[in-house]
């Protein structure tokens, strides 16, 4: 039941608020369901599946803190070389330059927010699938 409240929590927070050394104790198919609310791959080994929820934590903090989405406010605010380092943490492709890296990283957060849309649309059409039981009072 633990594990329920963290995951509640996680849902309410942001990513960067998260308590990591909980997360590190959940099992295996809650994290892969802490992917998947994410927005990002979900298969792999426990270790992989909290490398991937913290590369994407930083680089969610990274654009959170830029204070816009727009790629040429990234690329003013930071060098190449950082922008770089992001979009390898997540997987992105690097461009030549800061402007295609920013917006790259930027398409990037709007595709995981996509997806994580699409599971938890998927998430209540079960539940409302689900048949309930019905039940009478006893006298």
């Amino acid at each position: 039941m633990k594990n329920y409240y963290t995951l509640c929590e996680c849902i309410k927070n942001p990513m960067w608020d998260w308590k990591w050394e909980e997360i590190g104790q959940f099992d295996g198919d809650d994290l892969s369901g802490l992917c998947q609310l994410v927005g990002i791959p979900h298969s792999g080994t426990k270790a992989k599946k909290i490398e991937r929820l913290k590369a994407t934590c930083e680089v969610r903090k990274f654009l959170y803190d830029c204070g816009s989405y727009e790629p040429a406010v990234i690329a003013s605010l930071h060098k190449k070389k950082n922008l770089v380092a992001m979009a390898k943490k997540v997987g992105v492709f690097c461009h030549l330059n800061k402007f295609g890296i920013a917006a790259s990283l930027i398409n990037w957060q709007n595709n995981c927010n996509q997806r994580s849309r699409i599971f938890v649309k998927q998430c209540k059409d079960s539940v409302k699938r689900k048949y309930k039981q019905l039940s009478m009072p006893l006298f």
